[in-house]
Order: structure tokens, then C-alpha cells, then sequence
């Protein structure tokens, strides 16, 4: 594991109010430490979305059923700072390492419901059901 992960999973565990950890709790195969197919890094737990090295957002709203979070992009962000992401996830099966794969259906939107209410990401075709491109595959980092 990289050091600048480490760094911000310690920040993660010790350096927030333990109490907001148990709301909207985002599903357990997405919570972690984690590498996509295309080898960037990524952090996740109920409260934000790390994708490094310049990407955060912060998760305002799960939803469980469709298989959906809605977050706000953070200021910080080198694109899209302070707009709303909608991230569409699926489990996956028989793609050993990979366990799951997500899609920023929209990244740019002007408030949450407009993101949560847009483009809807078609799980059903990995590889172009993203706004015409593939969901990014994810496996552990640990």
C-alpha cells in the first residue's frame, strides 16, 4: 500500500467524528481500499470517495436499491469542485480479481437531485453502458 494512502486511511479512521460514520452506510464490497482496471487508486467509506490522487467527493446520499450514491464534488477538486456525482455500482461475478465496478453516470450536475435524476448507467453493458464507455472494474488494493 502506498504511503499516501496510508496516510489517508489513517485520516479516515482517527480524524472524524466516529458518530457520522453511521449514516447512509454505503454496501460492505464497497467500503476499502481499492485499484481500478486502469490502475488508479481509490479510498472509499460512508463518508467520501478518494480517488487519487486529486479527486474527492463527498457522499450525501445512498441508495441501496438502485445501486447508487450521490456525492458532492469537494472545492478541491481540479474539475467539477463543489457540483454533484452520481456513481452507479454493480457487484460482479466470475471476474476474479475484480468485485465490483462503478460509472460516474454524472459528474458535473448543479445539485444532487439533478444528478441522482440524470443519466442512468446501464449495468447490464460493462463495457459501454457508462455514456458509451466501460464501468471501471475494482479489486482490492490490500
Amino acid at each position: 500500500m502506498s504511503m499516501k494512502l496510508l496516510i489517508f486511511l489513517f485520516f479516515i479512521l482517527f480524524g472524524r467524528d466516529l458518530n457520522a460514520q453511521s449514516k447512509d452506510l454505503i454496501p460492505s464490497f464497497i467500503k476499502g481500499v481499492y485499484k481500478d482496471d486502469y490502475g488508479s487508486e481509490y479510498l472509499i467509506d460512508n463518508l467520501v470517495w478518494k480517488q487519487f490522487p486529486n479527486s474527492l467527493y463527498h457522499i450525501i446520499k445512498v441508495n441501496k436499491v438502485n445501486n447508487f450514491i450521490i456525492a458532492k464534488n469537494d472545492m478541491g477538486n481540479k474539475t467539477d469542485g463543489g457540483l454533484f456525482t452520481r456513481i452507479d455500482f454493480v457487484q460482479l461475478k466470475n471476474m476474479y480479481p475484480y468485485t465490483w465496478a462503478f460509472c460516474l453516470s454524472e459528474y458535473n450536475a448543479k445539485t444532487d437531485s439533478a444528478a441522482e435524476y440524470g443519466y442512468k448507467a446501464n449495468r447490464d453493458n460493462l463495457m459501454k453502458g457508462c455514456n458509451g464507455f466501460p464501468f471501471s472494474r475494482m479489486k482490492s488494493a490490500q
